[in-house]
């Protein structure tokens, strides 16, 4: 394994990209690696087919534990109209059927209204993207550089296969370009995965049926102010405060994925209703934040929102297929959506003030859903 963990302490950015470049078993000769931003970062781009793939490595030394933030983009569809009224909308209720592993991500309107056209004059605000993070530290460099690249993969795939329909319902283009050394190349093997292992394996039973860490979770961390949850081997439920309220998370083992089949699915809803309008501009803001921001959790999978009665809430989903089954990631998995939750609450809904779990269980009289709130 190559090194990863640099002089002065912490994980090797350079190294990070490489065994993520090794993962995909990219020919050298098509990786274009980039090391002239600041100092300790290091990006590549990769073109397995005809969306061009960006991958990006910054260290942060803030934190008590040093830690390097990896993001992967994918181009995708150009020429959107972010100032549609129909875009947000339409993107947040289809996000959580055609993504997985990835956010739909795109500059809102507003983040370009606040910072002007000249922040932005070397960036096409028409562009829409797949994009994915993870923040490798010691405790999780063993691991986490390989299964993150196995979910981004996905990217490109689902780039090569959407990117024409979806361009086409959005008025839009796909956001193709070729490689720089070969534009004729053929698709990457890689490419094939999806057909060859991940459907394949999808159709077995999940591989997260009578998993031990949902009970043991709930068991350890689910009484606490912070965190109440019940688990059985088949599933997992989670509650974090959200003001008065609380954030739901769930962890089920029987919804098969529309494109991966079986595998793990985990949500997590917000105790906030709103409009379609209203929520699909929070979810799709969120994308984009989590995207660009240094949150400290991995953002592997997409906000969106959910219909609820006659409002809608807003909702995060990530699904990991069977042929990414090992253990111990439905228990980080947990503890990235207790983050989350408390990320967009803290980011978000700064106004509210956080009550203590039993405090919440105790006022609810068996109401679960949340009243709505201005986003």
């Amino acid at each position: 394994m190559t090194e990863t963990k640099m002089e002065g302490g912490g994980p090797d950015p350079r190294a990070i990209l490489q065994r993520i470049a090794d993962t995909w078993m990219i020919d050298p000769g098509k990786a274009y690696w980039q090391e002239d931003g600041p100092e300790g970062f290091h990006a590549f781009s990769w073109w397995p087919g005809d969306f061009c793939l960006k991958s990006r490595a910054n260290p942060h030394e803030a934190y008590a534990d040093p830690a390097v933030r990896i993001r992967i983009d994918t181009d995708f569809i150009r020429g959107i109209d972010v100032r549609s009224e129909t875009l947000s909308p339409l993107l947040a209720s289809m996000a959580h059927l055609y993504t997985s592993t990835y956010a739909w991500v795109f500059m809102p309107a507003d983040v370009q209204d606040t910072f002007g056209d000249e922040a932005f004059k070397d960036h096409d605000p028409t562009r829409f993207w797949l994009s994915a993070t993870a923040y490798i530290r010691e405790e999780t460099a063993g691991w986490l550089p390989e299964f993150f690249a196995r979910m981004a993969i996905l990217q490109p795939i689902n780039a090569q296969i959407q990117a024409g329909e979806l361009a086409q319902l959005l008025h839009a283009e796909p956001d193709t370009s070729p490689d720089p050394s070969d534009p004729q190349a053929p698709l990457d093997e890689i490419l094939g995965v999806l057909g060859q292992v991940i459907i394949p394996i999808g159709k077995e039973p999940s591989r997260w049926e009578d998993c031990e860490e949902f009970v043991k979770f709930a068991e350890t961390w689910g009484r606490s102010d912070i965190c109440f949850g019940m688990g059985d081997p088949t599933g997992l439920t989670l509650e974090t405060p959200f003001g008065n309220d609380s954030a739901l998370i769930r962890f089920l083992t029987d919804q098969t994925h529309p494109q991966l089949g079986n595998g793990l699915l985990a949500t997590l809803q917000l105790p906030v209703l709103g409009d379609k309008h209203e929520i699909s501009k929070l979810t799709n803001e969120l994308n984009y934040l989590e995207a660009n921001m240094w949150t400290g959790f991995p953002l592997l999978g997409c906000w969106h929102s959910r219909e609820i009665g006659e409002n809608y809430a807003a909702a995060f989903s990530l699904f990991v297929p069977n042929a990414l089954h090992q253990p111990m990631i439905a228990t980080n998995v947990a503890f990235w959506m207790l983050n989350r939750a408390q990320w967009v609450k803290s980011s978000r809904f700064e106004h509210l003030e956080n009550r203590p779990m039993i405090e919440i269980l105790n006022r609810r009289l068996g109401v679960t859903n949340g009243a709505p709130v201005n986003t």
